[in-house]
């Protein structure tokens, strides 16, 4: 019998790297998962962020909500480098 299960890393495998993030990607990839699993915000300049929480408090070293501060703002933060 032929085992069809899919492996998916949730946000990334965010076990190994920060969630949701391209280290947590690459880590993920190397593992031959079938895919990958991230989450959609919006800026406040509408542009989409791979980020999960609506605030972004327990991953960065920011404060606010990802539609409060663009993407510039966004970019600045730290998410466990």
């Amino acid at each position: 019998m032929k085992n069809n299960t899919k492996v998916f890393a949730h946000r990334g495998g965010g076990l190994s790297a920060p969630e949701n993030t391209l280290a947590a990607f690459s880590r993920a990839i190397k593992q031959n998962v079938s895919g990958i699993e991230l989450d959609v915000q919006l800026s406040k300049d509408n542009i989409p962020v791979v980020i999960h929480d609506a605030a972004v408090e327990r991953t960065t070293n920011g404060k606010g909500t990802v539609s409060e501060l663009s993407l510039k703002n966004l970019k600045s933060l730290d998410a466990g480098s």
